[in-house]
């Protein structure tokens, strides 16, 4: 007898994407996974773990236009020229390497870097040509001249860039001009411009604080100020700038100096300061530098046997006389108590 046949199921059985549709998927997800790993490296862009020119070469991959990825490639491209001439320079060994390695004379040696430098110039100035009115490649431009000490230059190029497009990057160039024409208040006023266009980059923040807090007299005047309240504007706008980028050394550290500087100095916030810049020190000698720092705060704040044991954490060699000089202020401080 045969058995009956089962009921059909309430639910369907699952259909097959099309062809058409799986490869619909396919795009969808490779343009979601490309947009994540470009904002990603956009990102990486503003840190130190990768060099600059690995990174851009990576920026250009994920960038779309062929204009933009043109200009990626070249600053690519001058990064790592210049990085390479850098290595040479720098390193004696390394340099000595490349003369015998290529059968090289000084005299050959300056003779090819000025033209890997002319090449970097001439591929810009054939960028310019196809497109010159792109702002962003004026300033680029612009950066690798003032890079090659051609200061002129890159005035002149950053002022393209600002008639065409007086974006945020622009004004920030701007102020640069205006600071080596040692025009201190078109500087601030530039820079200020910069933060209001874009207030979430913290190197203009960054940039902004310390031209206030190493010319305070001229930053007083240029906001009819006194020279304290310029300080704390200072400080504002260091600590925005930590915000936006807490693992900068050079800026905690600056913070560290503007927070000492006043009268009176606020000591626990300047010694909080270089902690924070103590953890993110680049190297040892960096680090017990700050060390050091922390402990003139501490003698100023009459705090001797912590003063010491901050002292007592640096210990190379380079630092000797620094901390021979803090002891004699321990000392003299001490003396004077009894």
């Amino acid at each position: 007898m045969n058995e009956p046949a089962p009921p059909p199921s309430a639910t369907p059985p699952p259909r097959s994407l099309t062809t058409a549709k799986r490869a619909l998927l396919a795009s969808a997800l490779v343009a979601i996974i490309a947009s994540a790993t470009f904002s990603f490296w956009e990102t990486a862009l503003e840190t130190d773990v990768i060099p600059r020119s690995a990174l851009h070469s990576i920026r250009a991959a994920f960038t779309w236009d062929p204009t933009e990825r043109r200009l990626a490639r070249l600053v690519a491209s001058e990064n790592r020229g210049v990085e390479m001439i850098e290595a040479w320079v720098n390193s004696s060994g390394a340099f000595r390497d490349h003369l015998l390695k290529n059968n090289l004379r000084d005299t050959d040696f300056e003779t090819e870097v000025q033209i890997a430098l002319r090449q970097i110039r001439d591929d810009y100035e054939a960028f310019l040509a196809d497109f010159p009115s792109h702002s962003a490649g004026r300033i680029a431009y612009g950066d690798y001249l003032q890079r090659i000490d051609d200061s002129d230059g890159a005035t002149r190029e950053w002022n393209h860039a600002m008639d065409l497009a007086p974006n945020a990057e622009a004004w920030d160039r701007r102020a640069r001009i205006a600071y080596y024409e040692d025009d201190y208040g078109k500087a601030l006023a530039a820079f200020e411009k910069a933060v209001e266009l874009e207030g979430d980059n913290w190197d203009y923040h960054y940039q902004l604080a310390s031209l206030v807090f190493s010319n305070q007299k001229a930053a007083a005047a240029h906001y009819h100020e006194a020279r304290e309240e310029s300080a704390m504007r200072a400080i504002s706008h260091f600590r925005k700038a930590e915000q936006l980028n807490p693992e900068n050394y050079s800026l905690v550290n600056e913070l560290g100096f503007a927070y000492a500087s006043l009268n009176p100095p606020l000591v626990e916030e300047s010694i909080a300061a270089w902690e924070r810049s103590a953890r993110l020190a680049p190297g040892e000698l960096a680090r017990e530098s700050v060390y050091l720092n922390i402990a003139g705060a501490l003698i100023t704040a009459k705090r001797y046997a912590d003063a010491r044991k901050q002292i007592d954490r640096s210990r190379r060699d380079e630092l000797r006389s620094e901390r021979r000089y803090l002891m004699r202020r321990i000392s003299s401080a001490q003396g004077v108590v009894q």
